[in-house]
């Protein structure tokens, strides 16, 4: 039987409940570490999302809480009877509970937490108050099928950019049990983008999967219109020759570094392309489990939310996508890459 807490006012404010043997939904940031809730809203691909951020947390050793949002009828001209508004609060505690023990495996301890009123609300409300948290979701809700990109839930969660997102296409594959054998990880030289390394590196250790380095170099262009055709073409042509070249240095260095440290790693450098449609095939060619990007790369804007790859990624992905925030922490995570780091001075390491 759920409990349910209110703000103490007499207003409409959205009610919360939360199960006895869960943690409330409200608590002080600065006391906790890293956890990971998997949002199961009436969605096809609920038991999917509840696998993945299962996986997750075992592979992170973080805590993981399966949450559901009751969101009363829109427009409605009178509130809902209390009876009606508790059975439908137990019905749903109920659905939470059959898909716990549909996925749980030996000696896992999952918590439960029902939230009501706007789930993009309620949800960037709880990612608020716990700082550094995974939130797990489908890219779109049942009433969005059949379309493309993120639902409007999802899209207002990315644009608030209070939590690191693990987000599940309606393709992704619906095994029951979660293998990510190819991890795609988009690197641009920054120190942003190589963040999320310690992440994948742990992904990569716990199941035996190869991670795969991506770099693609933009399309070498001048601005200069008074240089003759053929100098500016030879120009472009020297300059994609450096930056391929850069780059894969680059890549080679983390290579032999991770192929030291035991995993299975390749290097891929595209040319002459979009970073944002060459990224997506590169993940279907390789036919990735994940792509686990940062959600900055070397522009990080503090103005924006997401860099424009990682949103084109959370929209078009063949396959989940984890955005990762620099307040995510997983355990031991600094002991993952031993000795000092490959960017030591803060800049891009294609620029230096």
């Amino acid at each position: 039987m759920p409990h349910f807490q209110t703000n103490g006012s007499s207003g409409r404010a959205p009610i919360r409940a939360f199960f006895p043997d869960s943690l409330p939904p409200m608590r002080r940031a600065e006391k906790q570490r890293s956890e990971i809730l998997a949002c199961l809203d009436d969605d096809p691909n609920c038991h999917v999302v509840a696998r993945h951020a299962l996986a997750l947390a075992a592979i992170f050793g973080l805590p993981v809480t399966f949450a559901h949002v009751s969101e009363s009828k829109r427009n409605a001209e009178l509130p809902a009877d209390p009876l009606d508004w508790r059975l439908h609060l137990n019905e749903c505690g109920e659905r939470l509970d059959r898909i716990i023990t549909e996925v749980r495996g030996p000696e896992m301890d999952i918590g439960r937490l029902l939230l009501t009123g706007s789930p993009a609300q309620q949800l960037n409300g709880w990612a608020q108050d716990h700082a550094g948290a995974l939130l797990a979701l489908a890219t779109r809700s049942y009433e969005t099928e059949g379309s493309t990109g993120l639902g409007s839930t999802v899209q207002k969660i990315l644009d608030r950019a209070l939590a690191s997102l693990l987000l599940i296409p309606g393709e992704a594959d619906g095994a029951e049990t979660v293998a990510y054998r190819r991890l795609v990880l988009p690197l641009d030289g920054s120190p942003q983008a190589e963040s999320v390394l310690p992440v994948a590196v742990s992904i990569a250790r716990a199941q035996g999967a190869e991670l795969i380095l991506t770099h693609v170099v933009a399309k070498a262009e001048t601005i200069d219109h008074g240089l003759p055709h053929a100098g500016s073409g030879e120009l472009c042509s020297r300059l994609k020759d450096h930056n391929e070249a850069r780059a894969r240095s680059y890549l080679e260095r983390l290579r032999t570094r991770l192929l030291n440290e035991g995993l299975a790693v390749r290097a891929v450098v595209e040319s002459d392309g979009d970073p944002r449609n060459r990224l997506r095939r590169l993940a279907i060619q390789h036919d990735a489990d994940l792509l686990v990007v940062s959600s900055h790369g070397h522009s990080n804007l503090s103005d924006v939310a997401c860099g424009s790859v990682t949103e084109y990624l959370a929209k078009h992905a063949p396959c989940p996508v984890l955005i990762i925030r620099p307040n995510f922490h997983i355990n031991a995570a600094e002991r993952i890459l031993e000795g000092p780091s490959l960017v030591s001075s803060g800049r891009s390491q294609l620029a230096q």
